[in-house]
């Protein structure tokens, strides 16, 4: 799925879920978001002192970087914004379902190398050429290794890519943007609920 349309997406997925707080101490929380009497797409928050992990139905990764986690992740605008980038580099731990947090992804390793493709003083015919023989013999291939070994042996007449360990072809997995948005969707629930004094009607177990 493309990452600048997800935001839609999880908003739809999480259109249902409700709020429960297992544990509100400062930094120690414990925050259940789930449809009620459904199990599809739950998550849990948990934060200690300088880590927040999320799990549930899409997978389970644990960060660290601040004390309070929820300032390290909280959109000050509002806004359902991450930094996938940066974020990624606070990873202490993620999940074996769902994961890693970044994966091969042919189509962007297709698009990268297409980019590269401009760098060099090739003629039109010629690039169509190049072009055509890579979908052969380097962009059919799915799996990472087999396709940077095929691009770094790629030939055609007297062409051949430099530095093609440069090119990326890693995208971030689904389901770890998809936890992303859930932990900064997550703090707005909780910080539009509670400072209002209404903890106690968020407080427990859905059933």
């Amino acid at each position: 799925m493309d990452n600048k349309k997800q935001p839609e997406s999880f908003l739809t997925d999480v259109a249902g879920h409700a709020m429960a707080v297992m544990q509100d101490n400062g930094v120690y929380r414990h925050l259940r978001f789930r449809k009620p009497a459904s199990s599809n797409m739950w998550f849990d928050l948990v934060t200690w002192p300088g880590n927040l992990a999320i799990r549930g139905d899409m997978g389970t990764w644990v960060f660290s970087r601040v004390e309070d986690m929820f300032t390290f992740f909280r959109s000050r605008d509002r806004q359902l914004r991450i930094n996938e980038s940066y974020w990624c580099e606070k990873i202490e731990s993620e999940s074996r379902f769902g994961g890693p947090s970044r994966k091969f992804a042919p189509d962007l390793f297709k698009a990268n190398v297409l980019s590269a493709l401009d760098g060099y003083d090739l003629g039109g015919y010629e690039k169509e050429e190049i072009v055509a023989v890579l979908q052969e013999e380097v962009f059919a291939l799915e799996d990472e290794p087999s396709a940077r070994a095929a691009l770094a042996d790629f030939e055609y007449n007297k062409f051949s890519f430099q530095d093609t360990w440069e090119i990326n072809g890693q995208g971030y997995a689904y389901h770890f943007i998809w936890c992303l948005y859930a932990i900064v969707w997550g703090i707005q629930q909780y910080e539009a609920v509670l400072p209002t004094g209404d903890a106690a009607a968020a407080t427990g177990e859905l059933k």
